[in-house]
């Protein structure tokens, strides 16, 4: 086969028809797209790599692809045709021309739409088999109510998705980091993987009952008021900077850390509060005073905590103690019990 099939098709007597699929991929490649015709009727039983095509602007009506799609930085492309049907994984990364996707869709892999700029919105029936992620998908206004992802859902820097379809479940993780204009989740939504809301400055409520199996992340969630009672996370809670938060619920459960860092509207913990992992709590400057009977698994981190007056007789810390910077700190008293250093500064003396 010559090295630039371009060349061939300008031998006379030419027959495209004579082309094996091998060189007709080939021949769309070197034509930037420009001869993707010649795929009609296809059956690709591998993968097809259409990517950087920067002049394609459609492909063949009921194109099935056995492998892999990849029309990564099609910036042409406007739209996919119906009746597509891809069994690995669908790229469509930087495809900025991309406005919606066919009804009915089935993808057997991942399903990749980052920075898709000018897509509105999902078709109905989308079905994908692996992740779907739709990271910087900046005008992506909603959901379709009817849509099931198997493995994880990536909706980061999605900054105009209001809201998620009611009954949302996701079966690994959820990532919805910097969805600025989104103010709530739905009822009962389900994660089995990680919640990361991250930068999330609209959101000010989560839904009643949520569970989340991994880490929640709700860093710079800087409208979050309060979380739902009764609330339960396996892994890691991540809520520092989270600004406007005065208090957490009661019978909060963390199997993991709790990163309260930069709160510093919060005012108070609630009473049997338990962390399985490490407490964060520097620079709470509303905070005045912690919980009796509190106890955490690994370190407590309170520098900066320049209003806490007090700690409690009965506070249990199995690993360090940081009280650097509480200036408003007079003594610690002799019955807490901590199970690795203390570090405190020298005006604080043992009660």
């Amino acid at each position: 086969m010559p090295q630039n099939i371009l060349d061939k098709i300008k031998e006379p007597g030419f027959d495209v028809n004579k082309l094996n699929q091998e060189e007709k991929i080939q021949l769309v490649r070197e034509s930037d797209g420009l001869l993707i015709n010649i795929l009609e009727g296809e059956i690709v039983n591998g993968n097809l790599h259409l990517d950087g095509c920067t002049s394609l602007t459609h492909l063949p009506n009921n194109l099935k692809v056995h492998g892999d799609l990849d029309l990564g930085g099609c910036t042409s492309l406007t739209y996919l045709p119906n009746g597509l049907k891809v069994g690995g994984n669908l790229y469509l990364k930087g495809c900025t021309s991309l406005t919606h996707l066919p009804d009915n869709l089935k993808v057997g892999g991942n399903l990749h739409l980052g920075e898709c700029a000018s897509l509105t919105h999902l078709p109905n029936n989308l079905k994908v088999d692996g992740y779907l992620y739709l990271s910087r998908c900046t005008s992506l206004t909603y959901l379709p109510n009817d849509l099931k992802v198997d493995e994880y859902l990536y909706l980061s820097g999605c900054t105009s998705l209001t809201h998620l379809p009611d009954n949302l479940k996701v079966d690994g993780d959820l990532h919805l980091r910097e969805c600025i204009s989104l103010t709530h989740l739905p009822d009962n939504l389900k994660v089995d993987g990680s919640l990361d809301l991250r930068g999330c400055t609209s959101l000010t409520h989560l839904p009643n009952d949520l569970k989340v199996s991994e880490y929640l992340d709700l860093g710079g969630c800087t409208s979050l008021t309060h979380l739902p009672d009764n609330l339960k996370v396996d892994g890691d809670s991540y809520l520092s900077n989270c600004t406007s938060l005065t208090h957490l619920p009661n019978n909060l459960k963390v199997g993991g850390s709790l990163d309260l860092r930069g709160c510093t509207s919060l005012i108070h913990l609630p009473d049997n509060l338990k962390v399985g992992g490490d407490l964060y709590l520097e620079k709470c400057t509303s905070l005045t005073h912690l919980p009796n009977d509190l106890k955490v698994d690994g370190n407590l981190y309170l520098d900066g905590c320049t209003s806490l007056t007090y700690l409690p007789n009965n506070l249990k810390v199995h690993g360090d103690l940081y009280l650097d910077g509480c200036t408003s700190l007079r003594e610690i008293p002799k019955s807490i019990e901590v199970g690795g250093k203390m570090y405190a500064p020298k005006h604080l003396r043992q009660g």
